[in-house]
């Protein structure tokens, strides 16, 4: 739809509209974190008990295990 609500027939006017609505999306200003959140990130420690990476390792390597030698995922075009 057009800014006065009528329907957008061609195709220059749909691109043009979808560009319109992607930029203004995509350009808004970027918004930091609190410093109250940064300072409590920068005085905390890890916790040595929790491993973080070795299950996304794991889950990594058992997903490229799974993918055929020499196949695109999806389906193919018949």
């Amino acid at each position: 739809m057009s800014t006065d609500w009528s329907m957008l027939t061609d195709k220059a006017s749909v691109v043009a509209k979808w560009q319109d609505h992607f930029t203004t999306l995509l350009s808004q200003p970027l918004l930091h974190p609190p410093s109250a959140i940064l300072s409590e990130a920068a005085a905390s420690t890890p916790d040595p008990l929790i491993d973080a990476f070795s299950h996304m390792l794991t889950q990594t390597h058992i997903a490229a295990n799974k993918v055929k030698a020499d196949k695109a995922p999806g389906s193919s075009p018949s």
